[in-house]
């Protein structure tokens, strides 16, 4: 019973009368409401470490330039264990290169020997000579234009070409 008399007295209670809305004064309208903090200050000093030198760390030092000369060591090991097998590789190309070249002209050598072969054939000369009508002479009507001075043999032509007439 006890919570039904507050219920009551809550809803018989007379309400309060809402206030009239408070107008501002129309220079208050654009003003904008305060930052937080705003009332704190800082204070910045410039500071100037032109003159300030780094202190030198031996030990950084050492290792920094342990492990450049170590890496350095790896290139240098790394080019000296691929040069040998680039090398390889390329002479590999080479020589097959060369190998194939030798093949066409072994090739090329056996046409040519074929080739003269033929053009050189009695055969051949001898179907030449009877289309251009080439016929040998005969022996009576060789005549030698620089007979040699050696008279024995001047005499031997002579007498050959009397027993030929």
């Amino acid at each position: 019973m006890a919570t039904l008399t507050t219920m009551f007295k809550g809803l018989l209670a007379q309400k309060p009368v809402a206030e009239p809305a408070r107008t501002m004064p129309i220079e208050d309208i654009y003003r904008l409401r305060p930052v937080p903090n705003e009332h704190i200050h800082f204070f910045i000093k410039s500071i100037d470490n032109v003159t300030v030198r780094r202190e030198v760390d031996k030990r950084s030092q050492r290792i920094g330039w342990k492990s450049i000369g170590g890496g350095s060591m790896a290139a240098i090991l790394a080019v000296m264990l691929l040069v040998p097998l680039s090398l390889t590789i390329q002479l590999g190309y080479q020589l097959n290169n060369l190998k194939a070249e030798r093949q066409a002209l072994m090739h090329d050598k056996a046409e040519l020997v074929l080739q003269e072969e033929s053009i050189l054939s009695p055969d051949k000369l001898e179907r030449l000579a009877r289309l251009q009508h080439f016929i040998d002479p005969e022996p009576g009507k060789v005549q030698y234009l620089n007979p040699p001075s050696d008279a024995a043999f001047a005499m031997k032509a002579k007498q050959r070409q009397e027993n030929h007439e």
